[in-house]
């Protein structure tokens, strides 16, 4: 596991309604993680779905549009709910972020 920031410049990203079982994806992994930022979150207005897939069964993919760019905000919430894996791994989740941060020149108080 470890945390893509192509979710934070993606201008398009699916999202299942369901954990598909072969994924390997459980709760506290990364995929209903990011699931529940766009979908139940404080960031979640910086996107808005366009469209829905019904795939096999119950299954439905919603792709959803980001309408904001990605900001302070949304980098400190990110930091947050992965905190504890970061503490673990710093080179696969905060560190990451940090590097972003740095990379965008997006300015981020490190102290919240």
């Amino acid at each position: 596991m470890v945390f893509h920031c192509g979710v934070l410049e993606s201008k398009y990203v699916f999202i299942s309604s369901n954990i598909i079982e072969n994924t390997g994806a459980q709760k506290g992994h990364i995929i209903p993680y990011i699931k529940e930022a766009i979908e139940n979150s404080e960031i979640s207005y910086k996107y808005k779905p366009v469209r829905e897939f019904e795939m096999i069964g119950d299954i439905k993919f919603t792709a959803y549009e980001r309408v904001e760019p990605v900001d302070e905000k949304e980098i400190n919430y990110y930091k947050e709910k992965f905190k504890e894996l970061s503490n673990l791994y710093p080179d696969l989740y905060e560190n990451r972020l940090n590097q972003y941060e740095i990379d965008k020149g997006i300015m981020v108080n490190s102290a919240q």
